[in-house]
């Protein structure tokens, strides 16, 4: 008998976990429009009934029913319903060891077509409310996104195999993340000098350590304006910036629009 372990493979396993920030079935009419904006989720939505438009980096997209789309992370996206449109949507984030999502890069709408006994199964599942029907909706999902990744032609790539250096600092820079947090911490802690572990990073991860610390720090800042029970000034507060205003600054220079006008987007 012989046994052949995968640890790389089994760790990976373990650690992807799709994140649902929001799924609801939605009844839209002629006020379900907006543009201009980019998110750091993936959105999926499986259209029931009646029809709208989307763009995606300048691509228009006709919502029809009966068929899946799957918004990427990261997209410039807009969208408008001239008349009336019935989906069940997902938010969603599935995020890659370096916490940026398995879509971030994709620049297209992804469609898979005719997919109505699957939407009218997931609507029969959200209004059971079992421990079943949650364990048949985490299972689509990942059906779904694995069939995205197929169809749309993204190549993830293989499981990342960062060296123990970076590793301990993606794992810090998540543990402590604040806009307080320094290169000179990070570097202390993974005992190297800041412009050794600047090199490093951007050789292993693909960009500056500058960029990565304020990517996922503006990721924290959009995850919190889901949490309605917290205000603009108290997120602001708990990432560590000195005032709302700019943390408001910074926020806009990264997604395009201020923290408030963003909460206002984020829920159709």
């Amino acid at each position: 008998m012989e046994i052949f372990q995968v640890p790389a493979l089994q760790s990976e396993v373990n650690r992807l976990n799709i994140q649902v920030l929001d799924m609801a079935y939605a009844k839209l009419d002629k006020r379900w429009r907006n543009g201009g904006f980019y998110t750091t989720f993936t959105r999926i939505y499986m259209v029931r009934s009646g029809s709208a438009m989307i763009r995606c980096e300048g691509q228009e997209v006709l919502l029809l029913p009966g068929n899946i789309y799957i918004i990427p992370a990261g997209v410039m996206f807009e969208f408008c319903c001239d008349g009336e449109m019935e989906k069940f949507f997902y938010h969603i984030n599935v995020p890659r060891y370096n916490q940026y999502d398995i879509f971030d890069g994709c620049k297209k709408c992804i469609i898979l077509h005719n997919r109505a006994k699957e939407i009218e199964k997931t609507v029969a599942y959200c209004q059971e409310n079992t421990v079943s029907a949650a364990i048949a909706l985490k299972e689509q999902l990942y059906r779904l996104v694995l069939q995205a990744i197929r169809a749309g032609g993204i190549e993830p790539g293989d499981i990342e195999n960062y060296s123990n250096p970076i590793k301990i600092a993606v794992s810090y820079i998540h543990s402590q993340l604040n806009a307080n947090l320094t290169i000179e911490a990070i570097a202390q802690r993974v005992g190297l000098t800041p412009l050794a572990l600047q090199k490093h990073f951007r050789q292993e991860i693909g960009i500056p350590l500058r960029r990565y610390i304020n990517d996922q720090l503006m990721i924290a800042a959009e995850q919190a304006l889901w949490r309605k029970n917290l205000s603009v000034s108290q997120i602001s507060e708990q990432l560590g910036f000195c005032d709302q205003f700019y943390f408001s600054r910074r926020f806009k220079q990264h997604f395009g629009i201020s923290p408030t006008a963003y909460r206002k987007r984020i829920f159709t």
